[in-house]
């Protein structure tokens, strides 16, 4: 089985200042689900999710990549999981995605490691 990991970082209060300048980024880069969940938990919480897509797209290492092909979902303990289109998941041959985010006011990290 071949592993490939991708990472990425986002600074929130940038973040934050890019999805109010433009209205429509934020449905552009997110799922109603991704939204609605987020709404209740601060912007730091979607900076996460972006970063989970970022470092997603940091491993497949594709040129051209849907934002809403990949959501972040959460299990009932809390941990967060790729759920990714089932076209794209047979045409890169993923078997399995492992993902972990963090965040705090300042600051919103992903790690994604994906098995092909």
């Amino acid at each position: 089985m071949q592993h490939s990991i991708g990472i990425d970082i986002v600074d929130v209060a940038d973040f934050s200042k890019k999805i109010n300048r433009t209205k429509s980024l934020k449905k552009r880069l997110f799922t109603e689900h991704e939204i609605n969940y987020c709404s209740k938990r601060g912007v730091e919480h979607l900076a996460s999710r972006f970063a989970a897509k970022e470092a997603f797209a940091k491993a497949i290492n594709v040129q051209k990549l849907s934002w809403k092909d990949i959501e972040v979902m959460n299990l009932s303990s809390g941990k967060p999981y790729l759920k990714i289109k089932r076209q794209l998941e047979n045409k890169l041959k993923i078997k399995s995605i492992d993902a972990s985010i963090s965040n705090i006011k300042k600051f919103a990290v992903a790690v994604v490691i994906v098995n092909h």
